[in-house]
């Protein structure tokens, strides 16, 4: 990703991953499951990178104590780079949280019926779409993409200000993707047999664990758009808030 920012300075990303409940629905139905869905994972993310930090930055600290005592420290064959950048990185920036779900509407006339539809829910339409949910703060890493019209004041990257209520103003980043209308058949599956999207699609085209490979968007656009195209325009948009963070 291309970011307008000082040039004399590296920048590297260090992100980890979590597996988190949304606390909603296996299949959440509408926007607001949807959402909360979302945010519900970001904040746990975030609470998971934040004690992954404080575990490695104490391990870290007993094996510098056991250094200068010279004593010989114990190879540990588990240890991970990505552990070691956790501590040199310092504490989690942001947390991200992606919830696909779905919408229901009534009749809009796209899908042919037939007689053998007889049954309650012949009428309704399921459409796929999903949420992305982005919990920040308004520190030095977080609107380091902000505009280069922001009047927008950051707080100093090496600031010694001791008011964590100065440093540390939470904030949201959200954004939705666009959404498209699911095969009958699909919603047929997800309405009168109460099954996930991911396994409806499963079933329907024949394929294994589609919901963590290229998703139902991949099948149904021959690819030419996968899970992971679907979700990138929607997380920079997420980022708004980022960007001019003094109208959010």
């Amino acid at each position: 990703v291309d970011v307008d920012v000082d040039v004399d300075v590296e920048y590297q990303l260090v992100y980890t991953s979590h597996n988190v409940s949304s606390n909603v629905n296996d299949q959440p139905i509408g926007d607001d499951e949807t959402l909360l869905g979302a945010k519900n994972r970001a904040k746990s993310a975030f609470e998971k990178a934040m004690q992954l930090f404080g575990e490695e930055k104490e391990k870290a600290a007993r094996n510098e104590t056991i250094k200068n005592n010279n004593a010989a420290a114990a190879d540990d064959d588990d240890d991970d780079d990505d552990d070691d950048d956790i501590v040199k990185y310092g504490p989690p920036d942001f947390g991200v949280g992606l919830e696909g779900g779905i919408e229901i509407k009534q009749g809009t006339g796209t899908c042919s019926r037939t007689s053998t539809d007889d049954n309650d829910n012949k009428d309704q339409e399921l459409w796929c779409m999903a949420w992305m949910a982005i919990v920040g703060t308004n520190n030095f890493n977080c609107t380091i993409c902000k505009h280069e019209s922001s009047t927008f004041q950051t707080i100093p990257k090496n600031s010694n200000t001791n008011d964590e209520n100065e440093t540390k103003h939470y904030k949201w980043g959200i954004s939705k993707t666009a959404s498209f209308q699911l095969p009958k058949p699909m919603s047929n599956m997800i309405l009168n047999q109460k099954m996930e999207l991911g396994h409806a699609d499963d079933y329907l085209f024949n394929r294994v664990n589609s919901k963590h490979g290229s998703g139902t968007v991949g099948v149904l656009t021959n690819h030419l758009i996968t899970r992971s195209d679907y979700y990138d325009h929607a997380l920079v948009l997420a980022l708004i808030s980022f960007v001019w963070p003094e109208h959010y």
